[in-house]
Parts: C-alpha cells; structure tokens; sequence
C-alpha cells in the first residue's frame, strides 16, 4: 500500500499505514453484539446539541465574532484555511475509493478476502454517510441558508436554527460536507484494535475541531453544521461496523443491498433521470446476486 500510493507523499502514507493494518486481520469468527452505547450516544448528543443550537444563538455569536473582523470572514485570506478547504475533502475520498478497491480485490481468492469487511464498510460509510446523508439528503432538504446568504451578514434570507424546516434548495449550509470529510475518519478509528482507538479518534476530533474553524470563519457553515454532522457520522460509523464484521466472518455479500443502494446515491446526487435510476437499480441487483452466487 505504501509503495502503490506514493506520489501522494506524506499524506498517502499515513493513511496506507493506517488503512493496511485493519486488512491484515484474521477472519473474525462470531458476529459481535451492536455497539449500542456509542450509536446511541451520537443520536442523543445530535438532538441535545440540536436543541441547544436552536435556543441558544450561539451560531450568531459566533458567526458575528467572524463578521465583524477587518477583514469580514477572514478565513477566505488565510492561506492554511484555504488550503484546507481546497484539498480537505480529499483523503476521505481517497479512504474510501480504496475501500471500494480492496472489497473488488478481496474476490481474487482466499488470500485477500479479509480485505473484504473493512473495504465495504469504508467504501459503503463514504458513499451513504458523506454522499447520501450529508451531502445529498441533509443539504438538499434542509434548506438552511449559509452564513454569507443571511440577513445581517450580507445575505438576504433570514436566519434558520438547525431544527427549524426551510425551503429545499434555498441554502445548503445543513450539514457541512467538508467536516463531514473529517468526521468519516471515525470509521477508521473503529477498524484499530481498541488499545489504538484513543489516540485515533483523539487525532480526528483534532483535524475535525480545526475544519470546523475553518469552515466557520469563512461563513461557509454555522458552527452547528460542523458538530452535528460529526454527531451523524460518529453513530453511522458505530452501527455500520457490526455489518462489517459480519461480512468478513461469512466472506461473502448477503444481498444486494449495498451496490443498490450506492447506484441510488450516484443517481440522488447526479440528478439522472428516471430511467437512468431505473437501470442503475437493475444492475446493481445483478451484480449483487452473481457475488453471492459465486462466492
């Protein structure tokens, strides 16, 4: 993995180092029980944070504090904010196209078919948390107007809380997608034995604290986008990892579900037509049930 990813320097190589290890573990021999405390505990401190964010203007404060500088939303004039926001999304893109890769690899035979859990739950957390749920669902309903769109911050639509239901399409600030690139990397902390586990989400709660900052001072995003999609993400990527052990214990797909399930997500986010999703339905079916005839 290192040697394979090297034009990308320092960064291709931590993430191959941190993505090869989770590779080589043997076959895990029993289903583990649902990870109901951290599942659990994203939802709840989603709706507490929530319902504080909506009473409390804590948003504003924060927002106004970014405004009122010499240089309103000075973030746009850093250069390492403007270097996370251009290149930021990338390694979770990165993660979770080699996810899609080592779960096509994990097919070749026996000797890579531990690949096959880990890689799914990667690829499969990228594509329906950040594609679908953030990016997709979240921004596209919400209808939460940004910071640099509102009335008082030179804007013309009026402030929204996070819980309050807006207009689909007017405003895509609900929740941030770059954050949510950060967030994602909570799915790999779970993939580390769990006396690595703290120094990992240690490390991702860091980077994600500073795109939060920086997505917040540009006034792309309120501060609330930034916490509650980490909440989103940290519960999705809990639950998601029970489907992952179980399919490195049983070596092959289930059904159909996930490569279904990323063709609606290409469709949702590419706005095909119907036909076109249609047909995206019907080959992922396939596909889904030849791998699980064949393996």
């Amino acid at each position: 993995w290192e040697r394979g990813f090297s034009f990308w320097g320092a960064v291709a190589y931590t993430l191959a180092s941190l993505f090869a290890e989770p590779m080589s573990r043997p076959h895990v021999l029993r289903r583990p029980p649902f990870p109901r405390v951290p599942f659990w505990g994203g939802l709840i401190a989603f709706v507490c944070l929530a319902l504080f964010f909506q009473f409390v203007p804590l948003d504003l404060s924060v927002a106004q504090y970014f405004y009122q500088q010499p240089l309103p939303w000075p973030g746009d004039h850093w250069a390492w904010t403007l270097a996370f926001y251009h290149y930021g999304e990338a390694p979770a893109a990165l993660l979770g196209l080699l996810g899609g890769l080592a779960f096509a690899a994990s097919f070749r035979g026996p000797r890579y078919r531990s690949w096959r859990g880990p890689g799914l739950y990667l690829f499969v957390l990228f594509v329906l948390g950040l594609g679908l749920l953030i990016n997709g669902l979240s921004k596209g309903l919400a209808g939460r107007p940004r910071p640099i769109e509102t009335l008082g911050f030179g804007g013309l639509w009026d402030y929204q809380g996070p819980l309050k239901w807006g207009i689909p399409g007017r405003g895509f600030s609900f929740l941030s997608g770059h954050s949510a690139s950060v967030w994602y990397f909570f799915g790999l902390c779970w993939l580390r034995p769990k006396g690595q586990r703290a120094w990992a989400f240690a490390a991702v709660l860091a980077l994600g604290v500073a795109m939060a900052f920086v997505r917040v001072s540009q006034g792309a995003h309120w501060l609330s986008d930034t916490v509650l999609g980490g909440c989103v993400v940290f519960s999705l990527s809990a639950a998601a990892t029970t489907n992952e052990a179980r399919l490195s214990s049983r070596g092959k797909p289930s059904s159909p579900f996930s490569p279904t399930i990323c063709a609606l997500t290409i469709s949702k986010i590419a706005n095909w037509s119907y036909p076109a999703l249609r047909l995206g339905w019907t080959l992922s079916s396939k596909l889904g049930n030849k791998l699980r005839r064949k393996y």
